[in-house]
């Protein structure tokens, strides 16, 4: 499963990706529920600050890997991805706001 908020992202556009979120539709992209709420504010406090900038923070807050992340940790979800942690202190990969959650 993932996300409502990741599935907006290519369902937008008309290409491959957006066509395969199209086949898998509302079930696999779910929505936040009631208990997604704090995990919010700890994904929020220590998912997208800390060694960032805050510009960098600002935008983490406001893509789907966030959601994501927050859906994850509400759920005690296991996040899979392809992206690897990175030093950058420009860029908050998905890894790395799981790692700053523990």
């Amino acid at each position: 499963m993932s996300v409502e908020k990741v599935g907006d992202e290519p369902m937008a556009g008309a290409h491959e990706l957006a066509d395969w979120a199209k086949e898998r539709g509302a079930p696999f992209f779910q929505h936040s529920d009631a208990n997604v709420g704090a995990a919010f504010a700890q994904v929020s406090a220590g998912g997208g600050s800390g060694k960032y900038e805050a510009s960098t923070a600002s935008i983490f807050l406001q893509l789907g890997d966030y959601y994501l992340v927050a859906q994850a940790l509400a759920g005690s979800h296991v996040v899979v991805t392809h992206e690897i942690p990175s030093a950058a202190v420009r860029g908050i990969k998905i890894p790395d706001a799981c790692l700053a959650l523990g």
